[in-house]
């Protein structure tokens, strides 16, 4: 398990745009007795070796909870990486197929890693920056190493992009947030951190209702909100992360956190010794944030809350010095967000790709 998890580092070595990831998170979100995820889903790591050496890795998924939210047979693949060999990914992908039908499952989609908490898809466009906090990244040839197997697209998830030197927001877009606000009684309010568990129950309760049977959608467990607020928490700006109420009553959720991946880049992996120092040193210098997910229940919506979430979100990132961000991932066929982003003026500037093969 200790060379699954350093494995990237030869396949990156060269690579600028690469942002290792903390060893330490890694080690927890493969570990079954410390992943809550896994208490309803299974996973099987396999590694491919040529010439003695580590030269691939993969892990097979299943996540009973997904099949029976979505009454399929779906298994899942995660934690692809792969030397440009492609005789190496597909004897990876067919070890992963083959653990899959052994356990009923149908069809294989990934890379989620291992769920839609986490990152997830193939890069296929937008291999000219870092990856935003969060965000999944891989080297070009990865695309035809999946297909040359036998994979095709199942979705694709588009990044969003917007900075202040180059956008604004139109004047629409603040007349339209602050008509909505007066017509439908709309107040929003920050994140507290003294009232965390409030707030979850609040996160839990919108999540839920807005995803629904949102295409790879699954409803969390107590124990993996719990677990996402841990992991979050000292990332997390509580005045980019925004309650909206109608009337009083919960309506909607938006987070935004700012872009650690600008220091993380710096730490090779590591927290210690000096790497949580440099960690909150670092704070200072990030400039970009990430709109990590936006959610509106069901019945407030087509009341233009995504408007007032993204419009007061980069009213307030801009304010405390930031000078632009992501809004990702948003699905190739959620039409709405995307309108509403365009209209904004932000550009779309990565392209993330689910893929599958039937079993």
């Amino acid at each position: 398990m200790r060379a699954f998890i350093r494995l990237p580092w030869a396949i990156y070595r060269d690579d600028p745009l690469w942002v290792p990831p903390l060893i330490l998170r890694e080690r927890r979100r493969l570990d079954p007795a410390a992943n809550p995820f896994f208490e309803h889903a299974s996973m099987q790591p396999f590694a491919a070796f040529r010439a003695g050496r580590m030269t691939g890795r993969i892990a097979a998924i299943v996540d009973a909870r997904y099949n029976e939210h979505h009454g399929e047979s779906t298994g899942f693949f995660g934690f692809f990486e792969c030397a440009d060999d492609a005789e190496a990914a597909a004897a990876l992908l067919a070890a992963a197929a083959g653990w899959l039908r052994g356990r009923g499952m149908t069809v294989m989609r990934g890379p989620f890693n291992p769920s839609t908490s986490d990152s997830l898809g193939i890069l296929v466009d937008g291999f000219d920056s870092p990856p935003a906090i969060l965000m999944a990244y891989n080297p070009p040839y990865y695309p035809r190493l999946l297909e040359r197997a036998g994979l095709v697209k199942a979705r694709d998830l588009y990044a969003y992009y917007m900075h202040s030197s180059e956008s604004e927001i139109p004047p629409k877009i603040a007349r339209v947030a602050a008509a909505v606000r007066k017509r439908h009684g709309v107040t929003v309010r920050s994140g507290d951190l003294r009232r965390i568990r409030e707030d979850l129950d609040l996160i839990k309760l919108i999540h839920n209702e807005a995803s629904g049977r949102n295409w790879g959608f699954v409803p969390k467990t107590d124990a993996e909100l719990d677990r996402i607020a841990r992991d979050l928490r000292r990332l997390v700006d509580p005045e980019l992360a925004l309650f909206a109420f109608v009337n009083g009553e919960p309506a909607g959720f938006s987070l935004a956190l700012p872009d650690w991946n600008q220091v993380l880049r710096d730490l090779d992996g590591r927290l210690f010794p000096f790497g949580f120092l440099r960690l909150l040193r670092g704070r200072r210098r990030i400039d970009l944030l990430r709109v990590y997910t936006t959610g509106v229940r069901p019945r407030f919506r087509n009341l233009g809350l995504d408007a007032i979430f993204y419009y007061e979100t980069w009213v307030r990132g801009v304010g405390r010095g930031l000078l632009g961000g992501e809004f990702s991932w948003v699905l190739e066929d959620n039409v709405n967000m995307r309108n509403t982003l365009e209209n904004m003026g932000a550009r779309r500037h990565k392209t993330y790709r689910i893929y599958e093969r039937s079993l």
